[in-house]
């Protein structure tokens, strides 16, 4: 566009394209064009420096134990982004695989390149050589560590080297400050399930439906609604801060109608063996610490916040919950 002074610049006119203009009008339209251009280099430079989705990381380190949370939005007292707690427990989940599909673990120290994981002792019950498959789909040699503290429960530590892998370590929750009717989530490698993703990983989300006084067989005591699959066994349970909080074991409904037992041999009460029926079975993370005390010190501390219980659903199985113990209260006076 050609822009040429009238002849009558006394009259401070511009003629622009055949149109008479007047000065301040036509300082006005350039200021704002010029504003225009700015604003879209401003937003090209942004765009460039800031590609997709902006990401938080928070990083939490010991001398010997380190952990990174890679998030969408920073992880707070109310909880983590339900994409952001599949993208935490997927990092710190391995399939534990021998002469057959065995199951899964949890990575929950690491010390120079030796990496330690928690996972059940009936995953590793019976078999002399297994492999780690870390998220990165490498296999690992591994070996498990003996420790007698841990006999009579269900859990057992297992151990691999990486040179140059650098796998996420769990952060160690607090069993202790769930409760019935909070949201959790838990996965593992159910291998041939339909509901597994390519690489054999499964991520549900549930409930917890109880919360034993005290645990049953081989250290189960809390209960929840996640559909726990053969070979998701060892594998996380968090809650919604994605701290780990127990480690799966036992799926709902047993095959063979088995009673539940306490420890001591003694049976619970008819509705709360109903409730432990269709509840998958999970040991707390506060368990295996009180057996293994050197891990405690990695426990992440809590800021004393608690799921909020609310909604039909979760207040109908804390109330269920509550009225199943009072069995066990009125058959112990």
């Amino acid at each position: 566009m050609r822009v040429r002074l009238s002849p009558s610049a006394s009259d401070a006119l511009y003629v622009i394209g055949g149109m008479k203009v007047k000065r301040h009008y036509l300082l006005a339209l350039t200021s704002s064009i010029v504003g225009l251009f700015v604003g879209l280099i401003a937003l090209r430079l942004i765009h460039h420096e800031q590609p997709g989705n902006l990401t938080t990381t928070t990083t939490i380190a010991t001398s010997t134990n380190s952990s990174t949370i890679t998030s969408e939005t920073e992880p707070s007292e109310t909880g983590m982004e339900e994409e952001s707690l599949q993208e935490r427990i997927r990092e710190i989940t391995v399939k534990i695989a021998g002469e057959y599909d065995l199951g899964s673990g949890i990575i929950i120290h690491r010390e120079g390149k030796v990496y330690t994981v928690l996972t059940n002792e009936h995953v590793v019950r019976g078999e002399k050589d297994y492999k780690i498959r870390t998220p990165d789909n490498r296999l690992h040699e591994a070996k498990r560590i003996i420790n007698k503290n841990l006999d009579n429960y269900d859990l057992a530590l297992v151990e691999f080297e990486s040179e140059d892998g650098n796998y996420e370590v769990a952060m160690i929750g607090n069993s202790s400050q769930v409760r019935e009717g909070e949201k959790v989530v838990a996965a593992g490698f159910p291998g041939m399930s339909d509901r597994a993703d390519e690489s054999g990983f499964k991520f549900t989300e549930g409930l917890i439906t109880l919360i034993l006084d005290k645990a049953i067989e081989e250290g189960y005591q809390i209960g929840y609604t996640n559909e726990i699959e053969k070979g998701m066994s060892g594998g996380p349970m968090l809650n919604h801060r994605g701290e780990l909080i127990g480690i799966n074991g036992i799926h709902a409904y047993p095959l063979w109608d088995d009673v539940y037992l306490y420890q001591d041999g003694s049976e619970p009460c008819p509705p709360l063996q109903e409730i432990m029926n269709y509840s998958s079975w999970a040991i707390p993370i506060n368990t295996f610490l009180e057996l293994v005390p050197k891990y405690a010190q990695y426990q992440v501390k809590s800021p004393g916040h608690q799921f909020e219980v609310v909604g039909e659903e979760q207040l109908a199985i804390q109330a269920k919950a509550e009225k199943a113990k009072h069995c066990e209260l009125e058959n112990s006076q």
